[in-house]
């Protein structure tokens, strides 16, 4: 797979995120000069989530980078709010890892792979389908 870069929201020509998870700076001008663009560092969270910093206008922003990732890649029509990590990994921030779900689904999702035995196929999504979002 190739991976594939977008504009962060906000952020537009200073940073992008990948399909793959990463972020990085881009090239611009700062004080007449160019500083060049470079892959930002993930950092681990004591929640096990991964964020960056990001600044604009003198401000910086920590931004938790599956949120990033599922903001530019991954559709959301009903506008769901929270993000999955379905093999629950919370430093697989790659694309096809991430879903939008209500919290009612990511509450129920947590642990179920560490619960079922490997033979039981669980659709969760079956499970908790419910209208409320």
């Amino acid at each position: 797979m190739i991976e594939q870069w977008k504009n962060i929201t906000g952020f537009a020509g200073r940073y992008q995120v990948s399909s793959f998870g990463r972020v990085r700076s881009l090239d611009m001008f700062v004080n007449g000069k160019v500083r060049h663009g470079k892959i930002l560092t993930n950092r681990s969270r004591s929640d096990g989530y991964q964020d960056v910093l990001l600044s604009y206008n003198g401000k910086q922003y920590r931004q938790k980078v599956h949120r990033l990732v599922a903001q530019a890649f991954v559709v959301n029509p009903d506008g769901l709010k929270e993000v999955n990590h379905k093999d629950e990994d919370k430093t697989n921030n790659a694309v096809e890892n991430l879903e939008w779900c209500t919290r009612k689904y990511n509450n129920a999702y947590h642990g179920l792979l560490s619960r079922r035995e490997p033979s039981v196929n669980i659709r969760v999504k079956a499970l908790f389908n419910d209208k409320q979002k």
